[in-house]
């Protein structure tokens, strides 16, 4: 009597099943599955060898070396932006000339790196692909090293938040993750909170500063009245975001502002 094809694919399986147990005792099967489809490392793009971190061992270590290293702050300490040979001869110690044109509403800026392609690329597969390996990296002496180094005087930190539908297919927020270390030195407080809308990035370098105020607000019934906050977001690109969310702060008397960005593009 003629099997059917099901019955037939299970009679298959059950011959072949001792077969496949005792192949994978000598050669484990993800192990052969990674010498025929072997997977790339996200940042390289390129077959290496593998850390514990889920990035080859080459990557692991140049971004363990970026991330341990003391970068200079070459840029404007009041926007951020980048100080040239004019400024410095014209009397903007602290600030530069392109900050003297606009209205910054936060009284310092501090960077922990300068755009790096490496950096960029473990922010973005924190962000899209929840993979958190530059957080793991992110060591206590790390931040200890950090505090020490800039000697915040701050009540609390905040993080710019995204929305809620953001959150949801991220696994939460990117910040948040990057910046976890910074609870053990200081507060944490949820003060803005971000409304559904279109993606900033969509949007050029000028659009930004006039559609950023259609994006964040402070939550209801939030009291910052005299408080010096450390407010922090993963990178700065035109500066537009955390500019508008320390002026929200401010226009709820909030003493000081400090903004704090871990890669400045």
């Amino acid at each position: 009597m003629k099997l059917s094809k099901k019955r037939e694919n299970r009679r298959i399986f059950r011959d072949i099943s001792p077969k496949l147990n005792r192949f994978s005792g000598i050669y484990p099967v993800s192990s052969v599955l990674q010498f025929f489809f072997p997977a790339l490392c996200p940042i390289c793009h390129q077959s290496q060898t593998w850390g514990t971190l889920g990035i080859c061992q080459s990557c692991a270590a140049e971004l363990d070396l970026i991330l341990h290293s003391q970068e200079k702050q070459e840029n404007c300490l009041r926007c951020g932006l980048p100080r040239t040979d004019l400024d410095q001869g014209n009397g903007f110690d602290q600030g530069c000339y392109q900050c003297s044109k606009r209205n910054i509403y936060y009284d310092s800026f501090h960077y922990f790196f300068y755009h790096r392609p490496i950096l960029k690329q473990a922010i973005h597969d924190l962000k899209f692909r929840k993979n958190r390996y530059v957080v793991k990296m992110l060591s206590p002496s790390f931040w200890k090293s950090a505090v020490a180094r800039f000697q915040w005087d701050v009540d609390f930190f905040t993080t710019i938040p995204v929305s809620k539908k953001s959150a949801a297919m991220r696994g939460g927020n990117q910040t948040e993750f990057l910046f976890a270390g910074l609870e053990h030195f200081f507060p944490k407080e949820s003060i803005l909170e971000k409304q559904e809308g279109r993606h900033l990035r969509t949007y050029g370098r000028v659009s930004r500063f006039f559609t950023v105020s259609e994006a964040y607000r402070i939550q209801e019934g939030k009291n910052i009245v005299g408080k010096r906050i450390l407010l922090v977001d993963d990178f700065s690109t035109s500066g537009a975001t955390i500019n508008y969310c320390s002026w929200l702060l401010k226009e709820k008397q909030a003493s000081h502002v400090i903004a704090l960005v871990f890669m400045q593009h």
